[in-house]
């Protein structure tokens, strides 16, 4: 059966780990929220809440059970209780979407060895996926995410505003989205780069600008000189 675990939380990332327990058979005794009274006989304890609301939310716990957070950019060591830690799931969660967790990988750390394996042992039951990390490689870990999910995606906003504009659907560019991301499963990213930044085409970089409010002219800037600075790295 598993650990009785509690939730504490109802965000999106709360809500799809409680469907992850489910489909992996392990009881779930509470999702908690402001307001509710959290039990006190759970297993486990994993906060599921915004970051900055993290070790406020933690003082509630009970400390006859592990009591660990979800968050990838957060010390476990805000968490009052001796046995603490984390689990945290990489994936991007939105609510409604579902969630395949044998393919979500796990970054575990916790404040003892027994606790640690205890967590090992939980989050292979959702995931084949589970690694050991330390504080600080999991907030390089959260970084490098930011790049790859949250950063792509507003790019991916901004196209879909500058197609809008002549009346053009997004879905025109999930092809070009999917082969980006199929190619980078057989080549380091920066192997995989192309086009105007990468082939130094100045005419056509000037041009793009040219058609670009001053704040994502900027930004076009930026990028298109970072790549470069990347493809020379890569030379060299």
């Amino acid at each position: 059966m598993g650990p009785r675990v509690v939730i504490l939380g109802r965000g999106n990332v709360a809500f799809a780990l409680s469907e992850g327990l489910r489909e992996a058979g392990i009881p779930l005794l509470q999702m908690w929220h402001r307001g509710d009274e959290l039990r006190t006989d759970g297993d486990l304890y994993i906060i599921a809440v915004k970051d900055d609301a993290v070790a406020e939310v933690a003082r509630l716990c009970p400390a006859s059970a592990p009591v660990v957070h979800t968050a990838g950019s957060v010390a476990m060591d805000v968490l009052p209780q001796q046995r603490r830690g984390v689990l945290y799931p990489m994936q991007s969660f939105t609510r409604g979407r579902r969630i395949d967790w044998s393919r979500v990988p796990f970054f575990i750390e916790a404040s003892s060895e027994e606790d640690c394996a205890l967590l090992e042992a939980f989050a292979r039951r959702l995931s084949s996926s589970v690694f050991r990390l330390s504080g600080e490689q999991r907030k390089t870990l959260h970084l490098a995410a930011v790049w790859v999910s949250n950063f792509s995606n507003h790019l991916w906003t901004v196209a879909s505003d500058l197609l809008g504009r002549e009346h053009l659907p997004f879905s025109v560019m999930l092809p070009l989205i999917e082969e980006t991301a199929a190619k980078v499963h057989e080549f380091a990213p920066v192997d995989a780069q192309t086009g105007p930044a990468r082939r130094r085409d100045a005419k056509v970089m000037q041009a793009h600008e040219a058609m670009l409010p001053e704040d994502l002219r900027l930004i076009y800037r930026l990028l298109s000189s970072s790549i470069q600075k990347y493809d020379k790295l890569r030379s060299h």
